[in-house]
């Protein structure tokens, strides 16, 4: 009998552990996944280049009105941190899963062995309903010269993690008129993951949905828009390009 109640417990932890396994796996897929030795370490501190920051201000007389606003955060990001170490949380509000509730995602920029990371979580209950990580976050300047990927200081790569890189909420209002493309590619998304759904139930779903549609990644590389699905208690794409 004590045999047979060991093989028994054995196998409910072989069973547990395949789960587990199978968990990580999924929070994997399709983002950088951030080691839990950086999420739960230290951030560190960055060095200032005084030159740099005379190039900076010396280029806003020449800079067009995007890039000057950029040089203005990149400006105020380096005075905000300067002998403090590269690591702030950035609020992401909205209406997420429709539920009248207001949701908030927690985007963490930090510096870490040299790499920017943004690691984003959307917490409710205490049950993380949805997380990404990215690191060194790029987008385009059009000083080539001045913030070159492989040559920009670890500053530029902060301020793009702080303004640009965190996750984004849209009013579904805005995009109604993508609400037939949205159910042919929701319903492909759904049934790619196994979760089968008629027209139009899904149809219906989204008609009636008055919650915020979402996007995050690399600011140069969106996927699309996003919308919470509560039957599959996932995202799902509402419209991609």
């Amino acid at each position: 009998m004590t045999g047979k109640l060991y093989l028994i417990v054995m196998s409910i932890l072989v069973v547990l552990c395949s789960c587990n396994n199978l968990a990580s796996k999924t929070a994997a897929n399709n983002h950088d996944q951030s080691p839990d030795s950086i999420k739960q370490s230290d951030a560190e501190f960055a060095n200032v280049d005084t030159n740099l920051i005379l190039k900076y201000k010396n280029r806003l007389e020449k800079a067009n009105d995007e890039e000057k606003k950029y040089i203005n955060e990149l400006l105020g990001v380096i005075s905000r941190f300067q002998n403090r170490k590269l690591d702030t949380t950035v609020l992401t509000i909205g209406f997420i899963d429709d539920d009248k509730a207001i949701d908030t995602i927690r985007s963490r920029v930090f510096l870490k062995h040299d790499t920017i990371w943004v690691n984003s979580n959307w917490i409710n209950n205490r049950d993380t309903i949805w997380e990404y990580s990215l690191k060194n976050p790029y987008s385009y300047i059009s000083d080539f010269a001045l913030f070159q990927f492989n040559k920009r200081d670890i500053w530029v790569t902060f301020t793009i993690g702080i303004y640009q890189a965190i996750p984004k909420t849209y009013k579904i209002q805005d995009f109604r008129n993508l609400t037939e493309v949205a159910v042919k590619m929701g319903i492909q998304d759904l049934g790619s993951k196994g979760f089968k759904i008629g027209d139009n139930d899904y149809k219906d779903y989204i008609s009636n949905f008055t919650g915020d549609l979402i996007d995050w990644g690399q600011p140069e590389d969106r996927e699309g828009l996003f919308i919470w699905c509560r039957l599959a208690k996932r995202f799902v794409i509402y419209y991609h390009d």
